[in-house]
């Protein structure tokens, strides 16, 4: 019996880690075990145990098997199809219903993110500093950045977070801190309610509070491992309240309450020939009463990954609100380091 259990003990811990995870077989006869993300001009973007992240053109494939399903078009399709894949000779992939494809015939092949299911996470978190030191200047900023997603089932919690802080001269000139929360209950595939609130506390600008808090429907046009876009309307009640403010300001009171009809979207698209992915998010919002025409926050990126987890990341933040003939515009360019996961 102790014979048996030295014996069936690697080959138990040997399958199990064998469990869960795709295999990609190439023409020069390698093989890798892991988990393939998506198809993109011509190349499979496959996260390997091994080598991590790599990319590989798709006319080098021999064949590929997955753990799970993948959404799968090829030339005799009108929709796509969600199969898991099994491997098959001579250049072809066999579906769960038996039928071959060769390699070639397919046109997009990705992975996507089921509704159902355990606790599953993505984000990530930049930073960028820039401290400047010469004869007659002398500058520090920094600004650090979270955006991380959490889902469970037909829930989805999304947790934004922006910190600046600079200075002049050994005095401070922006200190203020942004936070913003969502939650979406999905009852379709597509189709979600939301709700979310933000938080805004500027130190130097009057001592600026700002609330949000809001609700409302969205449509989820796509979201898997090779990018997502989804839209939403909301309606937003807005809190703004300062300690100091001057006549001429863009809002001349201490405290302003008003509600306000809104439109969200949120994009990211992963290119697997740079490695690179191109994102973009925001808020138009416009107010019932004469407090405001417009108001909008925007922003808009793109990160290279240097490793699986590394990134550099450029990204460009556009916020403008209008009242009558008076418009305030704040837009910053940020470059900087980051991590996902």
């Amino acid at each position: 019996m102790r014979y048996l259990s030295f014996v069936l003990l690697p080959a138990l811990i040997l399958l199990n880690a064998n469990a869960g995870a795709d295999t990609l077989w190439l023409q020069n006869g390698e093989q890798f075990q892991g988990s393939a993300q998506f198809l993109d001009a011509g190349q499979l973007v496959f996260k390997s145990k091994s080598a991590g992240r790599i990319s590989v053109k798709w006319s080098e494939i021999k064949t590929l098997s997955t753990d799970e399903p993948v959404q799968l078009e090829w030339q005799d399709t009108l929709t796509p199809m969600r199969s898991r894949l099994q491997a098959a000779e001579g250049g072809h992939i066999k579906l769960e219903d038996g039928r071959q494809i060769a390699l070639t015939d397919i046109r997009r092949l990705v992975r996507p993110r089921e509704l159902g299911g355990d606790w599953r996470s993505d984000g990530n978190l930049d930073l960028e500093l820039d401290l400047e030191r010469d004869f007659d200047d002398t500058s520090d900023q920094l600004d650090a950045n979270l955006d991380t997603r959490l889902l469970n089932h037909r829930w989805r919690h999304t947790l934004k977070a922006d910190y600046e802080y600079e200075s002049e001269e050994n005095e401070t000139t922006e200190n203020n801190y942004t936070v913003e929360y969502f939650i979406d209950r999905f009852w379709t595939r597509q189709w979600f309610l939301r709700a979310h609130s933000r938080f805004e506390r500027n130190f130097e600008e009057q001592d600026l509070l700002n609330r949000e808090y809001g609700g409302g429907a969205g449509y989820q046009f796509r979201d898997d491992l090779q990018g997502r876009f989804s839209l939403s309307s909301e309606l937003v009640h807005f809190d703004y309240r300062r300690k100091e403010f001057e006549p001429d300001d863009l809002i001349p009171t201490r405290q302003l309450k008003f509600n306000a009809l809104g439109l969200s979207w949120d994009f990211l698209q992963n290119l697997a020939s740079t490695a690179a992915e191109l994102y973009t998010n925001g808020d138009a919002y416009r107010p019932y009463s004469i407090a405001a025409n417009y108001i909008f926050y925007s922003e808009s990126g793109v990160r290279y990954h240097l490793s699986q987890r590394v990134r550099l990341s450029l990204r460009v933040e556009y916020d403008e609100v209008r009242v009558d003939e008076l418009r305030y515009v704040d837009s910053r360019y940020l470059f900087g380091v980051g991590v996902d996961w």
